[in-house]
């Protein structure tokens, strides 16, 4: 970072290098990506420094070809995550419900427990499910899972759903598949989807 400043990069709030959407820095015709780039948040429209690989990699490749002249936009940045520890799989992303409310985000937040398969089928799991969604409009904001496997799955399905705008109405309607040895007929992700959508239908 010292050596940006003394290029005259300029440094944002959140400590990182400052670009624009085509990652170009405040020094022509110099570019950034990787931890030390800012990014902005899909959600929050803030600036945070994501510090992860597949943001690096993905910002990278938009970096090299608009350096080769290209107008290749930066990957949105949602911080989805995943990692293993004693056995369980713990995934997020998006925002949490402290993070919407920091962000002064109107949001509601549900838990729920489902499992993996149909409870007459061997092999399967409970698998807690909290997510975050905006009041107003319905739209997922955010996710957090813990599972034995597939978290990284999981996550990847709402962190599309997050960047497409889907509502839990329209997750929780979704033509998710279902086949006992696989899939229950309710995934746990649209049953949390279904249990906000209750909620904000009384409120």
């Amino acid at each position: 970072m010292e050596l940006a400043r003394a290029s005259g990069i300029h440094i944002g709030k959140a400590g990182g290098i400052v670009s624009d959407k085509f990652l170009r820095t405040s020094v022509e015709n110099v570019f950034t990506c990787g931890d030390c780039a800012e990014s902005e948040h899909f959600i929050t429209k803030k600036p945070v420094l994501s510090a992860l690989g597949t943001i690096a990699s993905r910002h990278g490749m938009a970096a090299g070809e608009n350096a080769a002249g290209g107008e290749r936009v930066a990957a949105p940045v949602l911080g989805a995550t995943v990692m293993r520890l004693f056995g369980l799989e713990i995934g997020s992303v998006g925002l949490t419900e402290t993070q919407a409310k920091d962000a002064n985000l109107d949001v509601i937040a549900m838990q729920v427990k489902y499992p993996s398969l149909p409870h007459y089928f061997e092999g399967g799991e409970e698998v807690p499910v909290r997510m975050i969604a905006e009041k107003q409009t319905g739209k997922i904001l955010g996710a957090q899972i813990l599972c034995r496997e597939a978290a990284a799955l999981r996550v990847n399905l709402i962190s599309t759903a997050i960047l497409a705008g889907v509502t839990v109405s329209q997750f929780a309607d979704s033509d998710f598949c279902y086949s006992p040895p696989c899939s229950d007929i309710w995934a746990p992700e649209a049953i949390a989807a279904q249990t906000i959508m209750r909620r904000l239908k009384r409120s």
